[in-house]
């Protein structure tokens, strides 16, 4: 999909924000053209057809995620973030103190720690 942004109308009248992953209410759309009834078989789609069309765009789920998807989700950003924070380099220098890689595993923590604590609660449920 490009940069736009893609507004879905599903059979029970509700819209979906795909950049958002979220249900929108008409008020938020900054664009009403944008809005196409999602189909499939010729009628308006249902909110199943609806998860399979986000899944296929890539998109993500976001409250349409049950807790198990939701916890492969955070599991896959904490990872990114491993790799785009830990690498081997800034490992090797936390060891010796480091400022810059004391910085990047402190960036690293901001945005990890709300995901891990989002994950422990998912996985005590």
């Amino acid at each position: 999909m490009n940069d736009k942004n893609y507004y879905w109308l599903i059979a029970d009248g509700r819209i979906w924000g795909f950049k958002e992953a979220r249900w929108l209410d008409r008020t938020e759309m900054p664009d009403e053209d944008m809005m196409v009834e999602l189909r499939h078989n010729d009628q308006v789609a249902c909110l199943d057809y609806l998860r399979e069309t986000i899944r296929f765009y890539g998109g993500g789920l976001g409250e349409l995620a049950t807790d198990k998807e939701r916890a492969v989700e955070i599991k896959s950003e904490l990872d990114a973030l491993d790799a785009e924070y830990l690498t081997p380099r800034i490992l090797a220098n936390l060891a010796v103190g480091d400022e810059y890689a004391l910085a990047r595993k402190a960036e690293h923590e901001a945005k990890a720690g709300p995901l891990r604590e989002e994950l422990a609660a998912l996985e005590d449920k």
